[in-house]
């Protein structure tokens, strides 16, 4: 006797509704449902799915999706850290400036006061009721809580006011 083939004959392959049954199991669609929409027996389904790797299909484009995400936001995380660093060093690079012996201590005061609490600093200095709390670190305490008047002006700094406002009295001794 021949060869014989125990089943039904290989039809031809229906590339297009497999394609579209897959569409419809990636979508979340029962298998049931999706034989009822194309026209095929569950087992068709189910075979489909086995022979095509639905759920190792299904798993890789899950995977590539989340790696995109992940990509994504890591590259916009990261671009809005270097944002950010560039940002911070610019303030930085301003407070410096305003702590400058040059300025004032009013300025140079605020200016500390600034660096604080962009750090998130709301208690740096020791209790100023301590005794062994210098006076400077007792300004500073006042200062961030707002307790500090105008400081008496340095040499220099009143000698810049009184030129503005044509009071300097200028010692020319003549030698």
């Amino acid at each position: 006797m021949g060869d014989r083939v125990i089943g039904r004959p290989a039809g031809k392959t229906d590339y297009n509704r497999r394609l579209r049954a897959f569409e419809l199991y990636a979508a979340g669609i029962k298998k049931s449902d999706i034989a009822l929409e194309l026209g095929v027996t569950r087992p068709s389904i189910g075979n489909w799915a086995k022979k095509d790797n639905w759920d190792d299909r299904l798993a890789g484009i899950v995977n590539r999706a989340e790696e995109a995400i992940n990509s994504a936001v890591g590259n916009e995380i990261a671009d809005t850290l270097l944002r950010l660093r560039s940002q911070m060093s610019q303030r930085i690079k301003e407070l410096e400036q305003l702590c400058q012996p040059s300025n004032s201590p009013n300025v140079r005061l605020a200016a500390i006061k600034h660096w604080l609490t962009l750090a998130g600093i709301t208690r740096a200095i020791p209790n100023p009721a301590d005794p062994t709390t210098p006076k400077s670190l007792e300004l500073i305490e006042d200062l961030l809580h707002g307790k500090v008047e105008d400081l008496p002006l340095t040499k220099n700094e009143e000698a810049a006011q009184q030129r503005e406002n044509g009071t300097l009295v200028e010692d020319r001794r003549l030698d």
